[in-house]
């Protein structure tokens, strides 16, 4: 499989879940992002603003056994957070996963003093 190689993007949408949920025919690993969602939600249809600048994306993916979907979610940010500290200039992001599967860069006091969140990630 190959997580990523087909890639779906638009400047802003209601919602990257809907896309991917609403579509048929995606193959698994399909990656949907947008600059801006205006009806982004999360678990449980948690509520939230998603303004510009922040990375919003939904991957599609079956998971046959339920009890593996919080360590494909992690492998999935730990791949986003490679990905961006391996770009020339990225290396030292402070960049950290909130469980389960929110990346967020760290406010600087929190970078200087070498802490994070749950499930501090980066270098």
């Amino acid at each position: 499989r190959r997580y990523g190689a087909v890639l779906l993007y638009a400047p802003s949408l209601p919602s990257t879940q809907d896309v991917v949920h609403n579509a048929t025919g995606l193959p698994e690993g399909t990656v949907c992002v947008a600059d801006v969602q205006t009806q982004g939600r999360g678990r449980g249809d948690n509520v939230w603003t998603s303004p510009p600048g922040c990375l919003l994306f939904t991957m599609a993916s079956t998971v046959s056994q339920g009890a593996t979907l919080p360590l494909v979610q992690y492998l999935a940010c730990l791949a986003v957070v490679e990905g961006v500290q391996s770009l020339p200039g990225f290396a030292a992001c402070p960049l950290r996963i909130k469980w389960p599967n929110d990346i967020y860069v760290a406010p600087p006091a929190v970078a200087a003093a070498g802490g994070g969140g749950d499930g501090d990630a980066g270098a």
